[in-house]
């Protein structure tokens, strides 16, 4: 334990504790006695501690944290916003949930780019068919932005107070772009109707406390009534829902035609591009983040 008033330990500005001669005291925890109305005898004897001194929790040299500004496109019809599906078979394909049994079966990179992006973000429980099985799987461009903390800045957290990148703005840039194919978004159809959902999603906190400890720690018949249990979907998020990265974004989009050879395209994908037989359209955007 440390040995000191609570205002010594905020004294310290959350600088490394190992720079500062901190007193250490074992005279109360580790050794039998007498109190005024009881025998006290040592826990540490009883469940055969080591008496030795060990430092509790240190700062971490760095933690990378981030964001993501998801863009969903849509055409409107009769007031209804339609989004565009994505197979479910070719959404878990790309998981690994489910073994491809053709060339029909291959999801494209758009695709798996949005299957390993998705579940490391918290989604409104009416879009996430991550989670949700029932739900069919639409197009979505997700960009992610990301902040790396210093030691330092993890040292302010601790004390309640604002890292280097809550004083000042930053200005990054993140670009999706795909071929046009039947195995992508979109399946090589762009409509002239088309509009977007713009929307910010948080980072997905650690939910699972047996992902964190390991077998050896864990008391085996605690542990064999819980570890089975799914973790929650959705939690307190903490702490990325108590903090805001992306302020502002600008989006942009393009569809781009190059001379690409329809033998080249099958050569390289194993799938014919829709809608043309010469040229092979590619769908790019940009979002740009203050």
């Amino acid at each position: 334990m440390i040995e000191g008033s609570s205002s010594t330990v905020w004294a310290l500005e959350g600088e490394d504790f190992a720079k500062r001669n901190l007193v250490y005291s074992d005279e109360v925890y580790f050794h039998s006695g007498q109190s005024p109305k009881y025998q006290v005898a040592s826990l540490a004897d009883k469940l055969g501690f080591q008496k030795t001194q060990e430092r509790l929790g240190k700062v971490a040299s760095e933690k990378i944290i981030k964001e993501a500004v998801v863009a969903v496109p849509f055409i409107e019809k009769s007031g209804v916003k339609k989004f565009f599906n994505i197979q479910r078979r070719l959404f878990e394909i790309a998981l690994g949930e489910k073994k491809k049994s053709s060339t029909e079966d291959e999801p494209g990179k758009s695709i798996i780019s949005l299957a390993n992006t998705m579940g490391d973000y918290v989604f409104p429980p009416n879009m996430d068919f991550y989670n949700n099985k029932k739900i069919k799987p639409f197009v979505m461009y997700i960009f992610e932005f990301e902040h790396k903390l210093s030691k330092r800045d993890l040292s302010n957290i601790w004390q309640n107070l604002p890292p280097e990148i809550g004083t000042r703005f930053e200005k990054k840039e993140a670009t999706i772009s795909h071929d046009l194919l039947s195995n992508e978004f979109l399946r090589g159809k762009i409509d002239g109707n088309l509009r977007w959902m713009v929307f910010k999603v948080k980072q997905k906190a650690a939910t699972n406390y047996y992902e964190i400890t390991s077998d050896e720690s864990d008391d085996a018949l605690f542990a064999q009534g819980f570890r089975g249990n799914k973790p929650p979907a959705y939690s307190y998020n903490y702490p990325y829902d108590f903090f805001s990265l992306v302020e502002l974004a600008e989006l942009e989009t393009e569809v781009k035609f190059s001379p690409k050879s329809l033998s080249s395209t099958l050569k390289e994908t194993g799938v014919a591009p829709m809608g043309t037989k010469v040229e092979n359209p590619e769908f790019s955007l940009t979002k740009g983040k203050k």
